[in-house]
């Protein structure tokens, strides 16, 4: 007789919600009739979305404590529960987003295929091993591949599947070369059995981490790795492009996270040095090269890697108060480029031009379109005006680690691509950002940057005295220069 582990299938469920509406808006495919495959299967995509974000919630609410499911294949724990919240919610959106685009046949193959990518992204952020890992990093990943090239007729949709299949093949190659390397060091597969293993300073062990991190950099287009994102960002569908920008780099993120933290605690004066270059280089990059851009997808491509960047610094910061800075950053991060995407579709519906084309300074086209222009310009505004002095205070604060604090930006935090063309290298190659406005009225981001905060919490505290943090990550009533400038050039 073989014993079969047990099966918690009310930790699947989310999961199996979203593969339950893909069969169903598949069926509908072929067993209705053409003009009402598109209502049906969209329809049931946004329902299987919203259940699942359902039963995540419950999911986390009966999930005190991490429990390891299916002989610790996969991992029952509140991180992944809110992560799968996050995505499910961002799915159901995004199926409004693609509600808007105009598509002439496919439509039940679409939503059936996009909720399978959210399948297995909710199925990805709960693994427990290497093996479940790449399963469902592969899972994804092929329906992506898919969802790019799926708009046949247009040849940019073709040529970005077509670095996506290879840059992305190439980068899960890597991470399975890692893995191996991985296994061969320790003899096991498990995040928390590798790190019981005590492997050490094995060469292999450190070569396999190596690549396993590079692996995962091309999902989260964290820079060097990030050299497919432009070019896919702008040549797949709209709608696809709001799922990749915002769910594919939280589950990215958070699988990250976890597989350092438990799989690697030993070797974490290692990967933090490593994971922290990633970040300084992200940022830098996300931002300067955002100023050549006049493709607005290309431009939020970049502003999707640059914030890949400030991702990347509660990843190093390998504690607690790193994941809760984590969660916080991924919400309203998902939300805006949602919703930055929403409005390049609906512009792309009512003929304005191109998506392809849309130009950044065409500033003329958002003042004909008001209600879109606004929302854009909020989208951006919020996208630029995250609340970055915390995020980087409850990360770095745990660990007292002054790395970060030397690269981060002098005064607030300035995302080139929310100022459009107007932020440019000033004297001495340093960024500044647009003068304040009194007619602002203070409103925005008005916030101190990471460093100046990072740099007060990474000195312990002395008993006895008054925390100069809390009056650091105070609102001021100075005016910010989060407002959009009133002409894009």
């Amino acid at each position: 007789m073989i014993e079969t582990p047990h099966v918690d299938w009310f930790a699947l469920s989310p999961t199996l919600a979203l593969l339950g509406a893909a069969a169903v808006a598949l069926m509908s495919a072929v067993l209705l009739p053409p003009w009402m495959r598109r209502a049906v299967s969209a329809t049931t995509v946004f329902v299987g979305f919203v259940l699942a974000a359902v039963l995540a919630g419950y999911v986390f609410d009966r999930s005190p404590s991490p429990e390891s499911l299916i002989d610790e294949s996969m991992t029952r724990d509140r991180l992944a529960a809110l992560t799968q919240v996050i995505l499910a919610v961002t799915g159901a959106v995004v199926v409004l987003v693609a509600w808007a685009e105009r598509r002439r046949a496919g439509h039940g193959e679409y939503y059936a295929l996009l909720a399978t990518a959210g399948a297995g992204m909710v199925f990805f952020v709960g693994a427990g091993n290497l093996m479940t890992l790449f399963l469902g990093l592969e899972w994804f990943s092929l329906c992506l591949y898919v969802l790019v090239a799926f708009d046949t007729d247009r040849a940019a949709s073709l040529e970005a599947a077509l670095k996506y299949l290879i840059v992305g093949g190439f980068g899960s190659a890597v991470l399975l070369f890692g893995s191996a390397l991985v296994y061969g060091a320790t003899g096991e597969i498990g995040f928390s059995q590798i790190a019981a293993a005590g492997a050490g300073d094995d060469a292999f062990l450190l070569a396999g981490l190596a690549m396993i991190l590079a692996g995962l950099a091309f999902k989260v287009s964290a820079a060097p790795f990030h050299m497919w994102t432009p070019d896919v960002y702008q040549g797949a569908p709209t709608s696809v492009t709001a799922f990749m920008s915002a769910a594919t780099k939280t589950a990215a993120m958070v699988v990250t996270l976890r597989l350092l933290v438990t799989a690697f605690p030993e070797e974490s004066d290692i990967w933090t040095i490593a994971v922290a270059v990633l970040a300084c280089v992200s940022l830098a990059w996300g931002n300067l090269a955002a100023l050549a851009q006049r493709d607005l997808k290309r431009l939020l491509a970049y502003s999707s890697i640059s914030h890949a960047g400030f991702l990347l610094i509660a990843v190093a910061a390998a504690s607690e108060r790193g994941t809760e800075a984590l969660l916080y950053y991924l919400v309203p991060y998902s939300a805006m480029s949602v919703g930055a995407f929403a409005v390049v579709a609906r512009w792309a519906r009512l003929g304005a031009t191109a998506v392809r084309r849309l130009d950044v300074g065409l500033h003329a086209r958002v003042r004909g379109l008001p209600a879109h222009g606004r929302a854009l310009r909020e989208a951006l505004r919020l996208l630029r005006g995250l609340r970055l002095g915390r995020l980087v205070a409850r990360a770095g604060g745990g660990r007292g680690d002054r790395r970060l604090a030397r690269v981060l930006p002098e005064r607030r935090p300035l995302d080139v691509h929310a100022l459009g063309r107007r932020a440019a290298p000033r004297a001495g190659g340093r960024l500044a950002a647009v003068r304040p406005r009194a007619r602002d009225g203070g409103r925005g981001c008005g916030l101190r940057h990471g460093r100046v905060v990072l740099r007060r919490a990474a000195h312990p505290r002395p008993r006895g005295r008054r925390s100069r943090l809390a009056s650091l990550l105070k609102l001021r009533s100075t005016p910010s220069a989060s407002r959009a400038p009133s002409r894009l050039r």
